[in-house]
Order: structure tokens, then sequence, then C-alpha cells
């Protein structure tokens, strides 16, 4: 264990503190990749010779150059014995067999939510897809807002517990209690107040406003397969999370560009949905292999306080609008959430309160399993 802690403090020595260390080179680096454009105006015969042998663009030997003076920098401040090559071959394969399925599933999520964008350009106008993208973007707030954050925290202490069915289970199922009962009204509040958002951007932006209701399955769906995937990867299923995500882009390559040809903007955003819906579903079967989860106790209170919370929003928010666009936001915000939350602590209180419980009982136990090894 001491040998692992102290291994742990050479690593993080090398991730944190050599980039504070390096940080004067960096910015002459990037000063120096900022400032070889003008120079290649004057002598562009030069440029060209030297990426003529590879057909290398101008921006490519750039970016050559950039990663050389970095390298060197590093190498320069942190020098590393190359020879004789010290490597534990259990180790190594165990890393590589864990690393490259990691590396291939993030490059397969890539392609699933960037895909969209590289083919529409062929068939709607420039204006459409600048409004399907800056709303694709806003509908990335709910994932954002809390996936992202706790994602770090959650994987670790899946990790923890990743032997223990039952300890498993009841993490992982308070941790999607939890990013549903805040991603979800999020969205909804996106959604309800589309066009009052559009209003604050600019009537330039005004045909964005449909594309939040036909990105509202995609805003609801993706927070939750995120932490599914981080799941996953904590408990060593990453062929799992890989299969599921080469499904999602065997669907998007037939499904992303047939839509758009058909329905433009509108069928793209309905194509999102189903390969979120699949990932879902996809996630859902391989996390049933580990944990036990009981879809309806996560889902059909907070499921509930939506249907309320927007039902209250469309017929009561008429009612109290100032008619300026910014207090009208805040109204209906205030609004819809107030009910949500009412809702949500009327039907589940006491279930509320036992999972924050648990969780504090588990992440005790844990510190103290720590602690003893």
């Amino acid at each position: 264990i001491e040998d692992l802690i102290h291994d742990l403090k050479n690593q993080y020595t090398i991730i944190i503190v050599t980039p504070l260390m390096l940080c004067p080179l960096v910015l002459l680096s990037i000063l120096l990749f900022l400032l070889v454009p003008p120079a290649a105006d004057v002598s562009s015969d030069s440029i060209v010779i030297s990426g003529a042998c590879g057909g290398w663009s101008t921006f490519s030997v750039y970016s050559v150059v950039y990663i050389a003076i970095f390298v060197i920098s590093v190498w320069t401040l942190r020098p590393v014995s190359v020879w004789p090559l010290r490597l534990d071959p259990v180790w190594s394969r165990r890393i590589l067999s864990f690393g490259i399925w990691v590396w291939l599933s993030s490059q397969l999520q890539n392609f699933v939510w960037f895909y969209d964008k590289l083919i529409m350009p062929y068939f709607v106008t420039a204006t459409d897809l600048s409004l399907y993208e800056n709303t694709w973007w806003l509908m990335q707030i709910p994932t954002a807002l809390i996936t992202h954050i706790i994602m770090n925290y959650t994987v670790t202490v899946y990790a923890k517990v990743k032997d223990q069915r039952d300890q498993l289970s009841i993490v992982y199922t308070r941790a999607l209690t939890l990013i549903f009962r805040i991603s979800a009204p999020v969205a909804l509040i996106l959604i309800l107040n589309a066009e009052l958002i559009v209003s604050l951007m600019g009537p330039a932006w005004a045909g964005s406003i449909p594309i939040f209701f036909w990105l509202a399955p995609y805003a609801f769906l993706r927070p939750l397969i995120e932490d599914g995937f981080g799941l996953l990867w904590a408990i060593g299923e990453t062929r799992s999370t890989a299969r599921v995500l080469g499904i999602q882009v065997g669907v998007a390559l037939v499904s992303v560009p047939l839509s758009c040809y058909l329905w433009g903007v509108q069928g793209v955003s309905y194509s999102l949905g189903l390969i979120a819906l699949i990932g879902g579903a996809g996630v859902l079967t391989c996390l049933k292999r580990h944990i036990d989860v009981s879809l309806s106790r996560v889902f059909a209170a907070p499921v509930l306080a939506l249907i309320v919370s927007a039902i209250c929003a469309l017929y009561l928010f008429p009612v109290l609008k100032s008619g300026a666009t910014l207090p009208d936001l805040a109204i209906k915000t205030t609004l819809t959430t107030l009910t949500y939350l009412t809702i949500l602590w009327i039907a589940e209180k006491r279930y509320l309160l036992q999972m924050w419980g648990e969780m504090r009982q588990i992440m005790s136990d844990s510190e103290k399993t720590s602690a003893s090894t």
C-alpha cells in the first residue's frame, strides 16, 4: 500500500506539478505557434516545400512544430530514462486491455454525438445548421449541470464497491435518482422557455424554437446514459460500453443521413433521440447483469412532478406574465421549479431522506475500509 501511495504521489507530481512548471514554455510555444502564420506569408515557398513530400497542409506543419516544442520542453524539465526499458508485463497487459476499449469507446461516443454535424451540411442550409447546432449546445446543459460534474466522484465510488452487488446497486440507484431529479427539470425548463430564451438571443434565432421540442428526448436521456457508461467503466466492463456504442454508431450511420434527407433538421433531431434511446436500453441491459435497479422507484415520482409542473407552467404563466422577456423567463422558471419541488417533496419525502442516509452510510463505510487497508 505504501508503495502504491508513493507511486500515486509521483503520478500526481507529473500530472499536476509539471504543467505548472511548464507554463512559461507552453506560453512561449503558443506564441510561436500564433506567430508562424505571418512569417509563412513571407516565406510560403519554404512551407510548401517542407510539406510537399507528405502532402501536409500548412496547419499540419504548424501543429508538428508546436508539438515538438512542447515535447522537448517536457523532456528537458522532466528527463526520463528510456533505456533499459523496465515494464511490468502483467500490469502492461492489464492497462492495455482496459485502456484500448476505453479509448475506442470515447472515439465512438464522439462520433455518435457529432456525426450529425458532419452529415447535415450536405442536406440542409447553413442557416438551418446554425440554428440546430446552437440549440443542440443549449440542450447539453442538463448533462453538463449534474452528470459531468459528479461522474468523477461516482465512478470512484462505483469502483470501491464493484464486488458488492447490493452496495453497488444502492449507490448507482441513488446516483441515478439524483441525476434524473436535477437534469430532467432543467431539460423541461429549457423546453418550456424555448420562445423566451430565443427572444433574448435575438430575432435571427427564431427558427430554433421548434428544435428545442424536437431535441427533448435527447436532453432527457443523455444525462442518464453518461453515468451508466461510467459505472460500466468502473467495474471493468469496457467491452460492453464499446458494444453499445458500436450499435449506436450503426444506427446513426443509417438514420441520420436518411432522416436528414427526408425531414431535414426535424428528422435529425428525432434520429438523435432514437440513438439516445437505443443507448439507454443497451446500457440498462448491460447493467442488469451487475446491479438491481427499481425503475419505478427512480422515475415514477419525478415524472409525475414534471407533468404537473409543465401543466402549471402552461396554464398559470399566462396569468402571471409581465410582457417583458427577462422577467417572464424568471417567472416561468420559478413557477416550474417550485411546482416540481413541491410535488416531488410530497411524493417521496421519506425516500429522499432515506436515500441521503444510505449514501452517507456507504461513504462512511468506504472511508473506514480504505483507512483500515
